[in-house]
C-alpha cells in the first residue's frame, strides 16, 4: 500500500489534565514547548478512566489499562470490572476454580493462604476482592485461613497501610473470624517486575522459608517501620508469630492464592512458585502446594500441574500493531524497563510476541527504588533512539513511553514531579525538531492522570496515586497548525471530546490505513476545524 504519513506516538505516563491549581505539578512546571504546542496545534481531552477504559464508574485509569486501550482501539472490560460483576451477581462464590481449591483443602485438611496488595487504590488489587475471598472461605467452612499482606505506598498514601490493616482486621472478624494476618511485606519486594530477582527472593523466602522478622502485632510493626522513616512500599518482611513460631507458614498440601488482578507486577513472584524451568534462585516449595492466581499472570509459561488461573483473559485479535504489520509497515516500540511491558505486551493487546516488522527497544531503568532523586530517569536515552529512528527513517510508526511523570509522581514528592515534567518538556522539544525536519506527525497523549494532582488540598497531604482526570491528545504537524479545538483547558477537563480508544483510529487515519471493524475508536481529525 501507499503510506500517507509517518507517526510518532508519545505516551506521557501519568500525565493528565488537572485543575491548574496548587496540587497540579504539570501546571506549576515551566514547560515552554508544551505551552507552545497548546497554543498552535489542536488539543483534545480524552477520558482515560472508568467506563471509557472498561473499569467501574469513575475508577482511575492505570498504565496497563491505558496502554491496552490505546493499542487496541477499543474499550475492553477489564479484570476489575469482570470480577466486581461476578461478586455482585454471586457467581464468584460458585467459581469452579475456587470450589476446586476448597475441595483440595478439605481433602487434605490444609490451609488457604491469600497473598495480595492492601491498597486504597484499585490499580493492582481491590480490598473488595479480598473480602469476597474471605466470604468464600467462610461459606466453605475452611478452618485455616491466612492473609499475607503486601503494603502499598504507591497507589495509596505513602504511610496508609497501618490504618487500612486496622480497618481490614475489623471487617475480617465479621466476615471470616478464623482468618488471621500471617505476614507483611512492602510491594517493592513482592511485586518486583523489572528482573531484580533478589527482591523477589525476599518475598519468596518470607512465604516459604520464614525469612523475616518475627512479630506479635502487625499494626504496631508497621508503625515501628514508619518511625524509621519508611514508606509502605519498603516495609521489611515480617511474620506474625506465637510462641516463637510463625502462625501462617506454608505447609504441605496448602493452597496459595495470589489475589491481585493486575498481572505484570505479580509475574515474578508467581513464577518463583510454579515455573517448571525456574533458575533465578532456589525455589523449593512444600510438597503438594496448590497455587491459584486471580488472573493470567504467566501468559502460557510452562507451569506445575497444581496451578489454576481463576479469571482467564479476553483475547484481542487485531491491535494497532497487527494492523500495521499486515500492511508491511515497520514499527518501533520503546520504553525504559519500568514501562516496557506497557508499550509491548499491553499495547499489542496482551500479546508477548513481536509482529512481523516490529522492533522493540528496552532502555534500562536506573537501579533505584525511588525516583524522586533522579526525576530525569532514562528519558534522554529514549529520546536519542526516537531521533535516530526518525532521522534515518528506520520505521514509519513509533510508540514511545516516558515513565517520568508517573514514576516520580508515585513518590508523592511535588517538587521532584515538577522537575520530571520540565525534563520531559525538553525531550519533546528535541523530538519535534527532528520530526518537523523529516515531515513526521507527532501525537502526544497520556494513559491516566497522576502528576496533575499531587496534593490533597483539603488535608495538605501528598498524593501518590492515580486520579480519574482526562488526558490530553496533542496532534502536531504543519498541516494542522492553527487549526484548533476551541475550548479552554478548564473546559477540556470538564468536557472530554473523546476516549483513549480514539488514538489508534486517529493514527491509522493519519497514515492512510483502513481501520478494522473490531476497532471502535473515532478519528479525532474529524473534529479539527
Amino acid at each position: 500500500m501507499q503510506l500517507k504519513n509517518s507517526v510518532v506516538l508519545i505516551i506521557l505516563d501519568g500525565w493528565g489534565i488537572g485543575r491548574q491549581n496548587e496540587a497540579d505539578a504539570i501546571f506549576k512546571a515551566q514547560k515552554p514547548t508544551l505551552d507552545l504546542i497548546k497554543k498552535e496545534y489542536p488539543m483534545f481531552s480524552l477520558q482515560a478512566s472508568g467506563i471509557a477504559v472498561g473499569l467501574p464508574w469513575n475508577e482511575p485509569g492505570n498504565s496497563e489499562v491505558g496502554h491496552l486501550t490505546l493499542g487496541t482501539g477499543k474499550t475492553l472490560f477489564q479484570y476489575l470490572t469482570r470480577i466486581n460483576g461476578d461478586i455482585r451477581n454471586m457467581s464468584f462464590f460458585s467459581n469452579p476454580k475456587l470450589l476446586n481449591a476448597a475441595e483440595y483443602i478439605k481433602k487434605n485438611n490444609s490451609a488457604l493462604h491469600i497473598v495480595g496488595l492492601l491498597s486504597s487504590g484499585t490499580v493492582h488489587s481491590s480490598v473488595e476482592h479480598t473480602k469476597a475471598l474471605l466470604q468464600f472461605a467462610a461459606q466453605q467452612n475452611i478452618p485455616k485461613v491466612f492473609l499475607h499482606v503486601i503494603t502499598d505506598g504507591r497507589d495509596s498514601y505513602p504511610q496508609y497501610a497501618a490504618q487500612m490493616l486496622e480497618e481490614l482486621t475489623l471487617k475480617m472478624r465479621k466476615i471470616c473470624p478464623q482468618a488471621k494476618i500471617a505476614s507483611l511485606i512492602g510491594r517493592t519486594f513482592a511485586m518486583e517486575r523489572d528482573n531484580h530477582w533478589e527482591r523477589t527472593k525476599i518475598a519468596f523466602d518470607l512465604l516459604v522459608n520464614q525469612g523475616g522478622a518475627f512479630i506479635e502485632n502487625p499494626i504496631e510493626y508497621i508503625h515501628s517501620e514508619y518511625s524509621k522513616g519508611k514508606f509502605d512500599y519498603l516495609i521489611d518482611p515480617a511474620l506474625v508469630a506465637e510462641n516463637g513460631q510463625p502462625i501462617g507458614a506454608l505447609k504441605e498440601n496448602d493452597v496459595l492464592l495470589f489475589s491481585n488482578f493486575r498481572e505484570d507486577s505479580m509475574r515474578q513472584i508467581a513464577q518463583s512458585f510454579v515455573d517448571k524451568n525456574f533458575q533465578y534462585f532456589p525455589n523449593k516449595t512444600p510438597d503438594g502446594l496448590f497455587v491459584l492466581t486471580m488472573t493470567d499472570y504467566l501468559n502460557n509459561l510452562p507451569h506445575n500441574t497444581l496451578f489454576e488461573t481463576i479469571f482467564e483473559k479476553e483475547t484481542v485479535k487485531i491491535p494497532l500493531a497487527k494492523v500495521l504489520s499486515d500492511q508491511n509497515i515497520k514499527q518501533f516500540h520503546i520504553a525504559e524497563t519500568e514501562k516496557y511491558a506497557h508499550v509491548t505486551f499491553f499495547f499489542n493487546g496482551d500479546n508477548e510476541k513481536l509482529f512481523p516488522g516490529e522492533e522493540r527497544v528496552l532502555v534500562p531503568s536506573l537501579p533505584l527504588v525511588n525516583f524522586e532523586n533522579n526525576p530525569e530517569m532514562s528519558a534522554a536515552e529514549i529520546t536519542a533512539h526516537i531521533k535516530e529512528t526518525v532521522s534515518e527513517h528506520l520505521a514509519d510508526f513509533i510508540v514511545a513511553n516516558y515513565a517520568n511523570a508517573d514514576m516520580v509522581g508515585h513518590t508523592g514528592n511535588f517538587n521532584a514531579t515538577v522537575k520530571a515534567v520540565e525534563f520531559l518538556d525538553a525531550q519533546i522539544k528535541e523530538i519535534l525538531e527532528v520530526a518537523q525536519k523529516n515531515n513526521w506527525w507527532v501525537l502526544i497523549t497520556g494513559d491516566h492522570g497522576n502528576a496533575d494532582e499531587k496534593i490533597n488540598l483539603f488535608s495538605g497531604k501528598a498524593k501518590a496515586g492515580h486520579n480519574a482526570n482526562p488526558v490530553p491528545l496533542h496532534i502536531i504537524h504543519p498541516t494542522v497548525r492553527n487549526k484548533m479545538v476551541n475550548l479552554s483547558e478548564h473546559q477540556l477537563n470538564e468536557t472530554s471530546q473523546g476516549i483513549l480508544s480514539d488514538v489508534a483510529t486517529t493514527v491509522l487515519a493519519i497514515m492512510g490505513v483502513q481501520k478494522p471493524d473490531e476497532m471502535t475508536g473515532r478519528n479525532m481529525l474529524e473534529l479539527i476545524k
